[in-house]
């Protein structure tokens, strides 16, 4: 009798945390790698993450923050499961007790309703970049899926996050940094005490990401934080950067 063909993975923040490779669709990396490190190792309570792909998210802060419990949402029913499988690898088994996944529109007003008596102290999220009309279409359908989304993700997922957090919860996000306006936009409504850390390619590029946190129901003001340079000259990390994708400094925004 053969053996079950064991799943291709790879290793994420420095090998502090082991992923399945996906057959297809969207892989883990630099905006995976900077939305977990916005927040601290000595983070508590239920962090719920959405759109959690592949899991990356949600098991680095696991390894990373002792203390904190998390939930992984995603639509994408093959993504759900490939999440599940690094959550059993024997190289994740000292944290993987602290996370879960589900499969769940994020933006289903009954989500809240679901997942009670639950209530996050803490959302992250990374949404889809782009509408179908202002790009070109993936011919990937679970890239398209994580990518591109059929109404303004922003607007939908920003909506879903004051709908769940707790009193005084926070949102932490990662977005292109020529869409800041509009997340500061939709943000107004509910949230305050917004920070934002700009990430710049190279020194003396513009931005290229942001790293934005906010509080629900907050009334502190807006503080825009020093920007990050991702690359040296030779193409290499900064010292700073390198070591936030080890797994071994943080941007404590929350």
């Amino acid at each position: 009798m053969s053996r079950p063909r064991q799943p291709a993975t790879h290793g994420f923040l420095g090998g502090r945390v082991e992923l399945v490779r996906p057959a297809s669709g969207h892989r883990p990396g630099l905006d995976a790698a900077l939305l977990q490190a916005g927040v601290p190792a000595g983070a508590r309570g239920l962090a719920v993450e959405f759109g959690c792909g592949t899991g990356a998210v949600a098991l680095s802060l696991a390894a990373r923050c002792p203390e904190l419990s998390l939930l992984g949402l995603d639509l994408d029913e093959m993504a759900i499961a490939e999440a599940e499988a690094a959550r059993g690898l024997a190289a994740n088994a000292a944290f993987a007790g602290r996370v879960r996944f589900l499969r769940a529109d994020v933006t289903d007003a009954a989500l809240a309703e679901r997942l009670a008596p639950e209530r996050p102290s803490l959302v992250l999220a990374n949404p889809p970049f782009y509408l179908h009309e202002t790009a070109s279409p993936s011919p990937d359908a679970r890239r398209r899926l994580a990518h591109q989304a059929k109404r303004e993700p922003l607007r939908d997922w920003i909506a879903a996050a004051a709908r769940l957090l707790r009193k005084g919860g926070r949102l932490v996000l990662i977005h292109r940094a020529d869409r800041l306006a509009d997340i500061l936009r939709h943000l107004a409504p509910r949230f305050g005490g917004v920070a934002v850390l700009p990430f710049h390619p190279r020194e003396g590029e513009a931005a290229s990401r942001v790293l934005v946190a906010a509080s629900l129901a907050g009334r502190a003001p807006l503080k825009l934080l020093a920007g990050r340079v991702l690359h040296l000259p030779d193409g290499g990390w900064t010292a700073e950067i390198d070591e936030v994708l080890r797994g071994r400094a943080d941007f404590a925004l929350v």
